[in-house]
């Protein structure tokens, strides 16, 4: 944020201040963060995602999945649905891994 401080002079535009200075850091920076929750919705059962890949989603806990299943991918940024998406997981869970690939 830029306080003005001396006279100010005028121009054709508005008002402009002659000289600027920053505000404290302490005014200037937020402690916001996001909130973000990953899910994966299969036949009503919500399961909790660590990542979300371009073609894979990689599950928090080891769940079986069987192939060629479908499911809703949600991606949710402080309390709104940023993404919401039909996905085919045409191999399912492999092995116990947590690592899915889908279309």
């Amino acid at each position: 944020m830029l306080v003005s401080v001396g006279r100010k002079r005028s121009t054709g535009y508005g008002i402009v201040p002659q000289r600027l200075h920053r505000k404290s850091e302490i005014f200037m920076r937020s402690a916001y963060s996001a909130t973000v929750v990953l899910r994966l919705i299969i036949a009503g059962q919500v399961l909790a995602l660590a990542q979300v890949g371009p073609d894979f989603i990689t599950l928090r806990e080891s769940v079986e999945i069987a192939p060629s299943t479908s499911g809703r991918l949600e991606v949710i940024v402080d309390d709104r649905v940023a993404t919401s998406k039909e996905i085919f997981m045409p191999h399912g869970t492999a092995d116990g891994l947590k690592r899915v690939l889908y279309l």
